[in-house]
């Protein structure tokens, strides 16, 4: 615990000196429960390191973003509902919620959720459902998350992360779509 402590202190004050004001954290392997290690004991555990890291992150004035991964990539903390538990329990103004809309479709979890998230959610990232590709390629429809954004009074940043096969050709049209998505909701 005292080296993750030390490691996070460190990632916290490059971070300040670099600008910045906001850590997504996502990182399945970094949250990993082991086979058989029980569920319980080790949100338990999860939740009091996440106070010690929000506590540090209070130091440099960082929002650490708890961010909802799909369980292809995770085996804990794979919806929004898991994360803004973890959230809540941790009760700290400096750990709040990226809500990844990519992993909600791939858990096929409701864009209800997000009202439930209200007042924690600071950060949102996409890609379509199928191959993470850039929006427009395969036509997935964003507006129901989108509506639940604007519905809870989001302001923050809505980022496309996704496999781009070629940015320069597939960039322009991948803000084009999500752009004319937010329009029709916002």
């Amino acid at each position: 615990e005292k080296a993750v402590m030390e490691y996070v202190e460190k990632v916290f004050q490059r971070a300040q000196q670099a600008g910045l004001n906001m850590i997504i954290w996502g990182s399945g392997g970094s949250r990993r429960v082991p086979d058989g290690f029980d569920r319980s004991k080790a949100k338990e555990q999860f939740i009091s390191i996440a106070r010690q890291i929000a506590s540090i992150a209070a130091k440099y004035n960082i929002t650490l973003a708890l961010e909802n991964l799909n369980s292809t990539e995770a085996n804990f903390i794979t919806t929004v509902k898991e994360a803004l538990e973890i959230v809540k329990a941790v009760n700290h103004k400096n750990l709040r919620l990226c809500t990844d809309i990519y992993h909600m479709l791939k858990e096929n979890e409701s864009p209800d959720v997000i009202a439930e998230a209200k007042d924690y959610v600071v950060y949102c990232e996409l890609a379509e459902k199928e191959g993470r590709t850039p929006p427009g390629v395969h036509g997935d429809d964003f507006r129901p998350y989108l509506s639940q954004l604007k519905k809870i009074g989001f302001s923050g940043k809505v980022v496309i992360e996704c496999r781009w096969e070629n940015i320069e050709t597939q960039g322009r049209s991948a803000y084009h779509e999500l752009h004319k998505q937010l329009l029709e909701v916002f």
